[in-house]
């Protein structure tokens, strides 16, 4: 709220350059994991090119929220529009090396973006960019209960065997 930056002529107020660019990779990371529209991509880098944040400054905000991977992995995935942006092409210089090793090969093994929708695909990708690994298999495992659940719970042998099933049986992505 300290960082918020006005919007121009209305009494409102939107996120800093830098918190605005790291909250784009890390909703385009871990509510889609890189299974988005052409548009997540395209306001990634517009928000890069209009406001221009220092790379620096968005690497330092990414450490800070622990979504240093999360915003190497964008950079790696946005690189073909890095021949059209600046602002792209000097994060993509000092960030694409926080992309884990398994999200790049991931995304180069893609051969259409958005790539086909895989529940196997979703989850490697989003436990790969997890800074707690474990907490993201224990939530996963054992989501918390929601207030006002009006939902049966499902059983933890179920909840696994419903994860085993989507590892297995889940469409492969494309490779041709």
């Amino acid at each position: 709220w300290e960082r918020r930056a006005p919007v121009a002529s209305t009494s409102m107020f939107r996120l800093s350059d830098e918190d605005l660019v790291v909250h784009l990779a890390l909703h385009t990371a871990f509510q889609h994991a890189f299974v988005a529209g052409e548009y997540h991509y395209s306001d990634f880098v517009r928000a890069l090119d209009a406001f221009m944040p220092p790379a620096d400054r968005v690497l330092a905000r990414a450490r800070e929220w622990s979504a240093l991977s999360s915003v190497g992995a964008m950079v790696f995935s946005c690189r073909e529009y890095a021949i059209r942006s600046k602002a792209l092409g000097d994060l993509l210089e000092i960030a694409q090396s926080h992309c884990p090793k398994s999200v790049r090969r991931w995304l180069e093994a893609q051969t259409q973006m958005p790539p086909p929708m895989s529940v196997l695909s979703l989850a490697r990708v989003r436990y790969a960019l997890a800074p707690s690994k474990g907490g993201y298999a224990r939530r996963s495992v054992f989501p918390k209960v929601l207030p006002g659940r009006t939902l049966p719970r499902r059983g933890t042998m179920r909840r696994l065997a419903d994860l085993v099933a989507a590892a297995f049986f889940s469409p492969a992505p494309s490779r041709t």
